[in-house]
């Protein structure tokens, strides 16, 4: 899921794409963007490696609400058959991390600095005691 401040795609938007192709081995890696505008920001993710990608701007998910993003994100996934979803340091991550890995029958893994390996081999690096230590 990519991010978007003053019109502009964050640095979190391509690590998050970096990091799912490293998880994904040989699978698609599958950007999103929400918002109104979000469609202007697709040929950027994708010429970094996030294809297709969907941009999500309009009905609901124009104003941020969050019954509106994770309905859309849920129909992206179930549309892709999503294996996994990363997600950078965003808004909605302390709310969907309650409810979205139930929504989709999946686990969940947050607050990740790394990867190391690929694929099924893949461990998730987290930092311990609030970052002081990892």
């Amino acid at each position: 899921m990519g991010e978007t401040k003053e019109n502009e795609l964050r640095n979190v938007t391509f690590e998050a794409i970096a990091a799912g192709r490293r998880a994904a081995e040989d699978g698609e890696v599958v950007g999103v963007l929400f918002g109104e505008g979000a469609a202007s920001h697709a040929e950027k993710m994708i010429q970094y490696g996030g294809r297709p990608c969907h941009s999500v701007g309009n009905g609901g998910t124009k104003q941020y609400t969050t019954d509106a993003y994770m309905q859309a994100m849920e129909q992206v996934c179930e549309e892709e058959q999503a294996e996994g979803l990363v997600i950078g340091i965003h808004r909605a991550v302390r709310i969907w991390r309650r409810d979205f890995p139930e929504r989709l029958g999946s686990g969940l893994i947050t607050d990740c600095v790394d990867i190391e390996g690929d694929g099924a081999d893949a461990h998730f690096i987290r930092p311990v005691y609030s970052g002081k230590a990892f």
